[in-house]
């Protein structure tokens, strides 16, 4: 006994139906993830450290949402680290700046001194400590500061020199 013509053609139809259906619903659940991966890719490639993917499942786009949500976090945290460290060199350039500008000054003038001003020590020794964190905590150094400081009047480039040749000597 076969099935009529009619009978078969529909249910052939209905078989081809259903494996579309099934076909775009499995394709909608694994496009819609990378689509998503390649426009967070995107934002990061434009300097978005803060995107982040869904973690869910335990599947291989689970996997690459949690490596991509790390890497993300990795390079969030290398840029803040580039950016401190130049930021740390701007000041050193700077400070450096000023030096060399006083040698010049002196190798023209003579003994010319830098005008004394009123300066807060705390400020002096803050900024030199910025300047030096980088070898400080390379070999944690932990440092136990006074409260209060005093206000002294003499060279801003002399003083900051004083307390980072100071520091300096005792990290080595």
């Amino acid at each position: 006994e076969s099935l009529p013509q009619g009978v078969f053609l529909f249910l052939s139809l209905l078989f081809l139906f259903a494996a579309v259906w099934v076909g775009l619903a499995l394709s909608r659940t694994i496009s819609e993830p990378v689509r998503a991966l390649a426009k967070a890719a995107q934002r990061v490639g434009m300097g978005d450290m803060d995107v982040a993917l869904p973690e869910h499942g335990e599947d291989e786009l689970a996997f690459l949402a949690r490596s991509f949500n790390a890497m993300t976090k990795d390079l969030k945290a290398s840029r803040e680290a580039i950016e401190a460290q130049a930021e740390r060199i701007e000041r050193q350039r700077e400070y450096l700046g000023q030096l060399l500008q006083d040698l010049l000054e002196l190798s023209r003038v003579g003994r010319q001194e830098e005008p004394d001003e009123s300066l807060s020590v705390q400020e002096v020794v803050e900024a030199v400590l910025l300047d030096l964190s980088a070898a400080l905590s390379e070999r944690r150094v932990e440092l136990d500061l006074a409260r209060e400081w005093p206000v002294v009047r003499y060279s801003r480039t002399r003083l900051r020199q004083v307390f980072s040749n100071l520091l300096t000597n005792a990290v080595k």
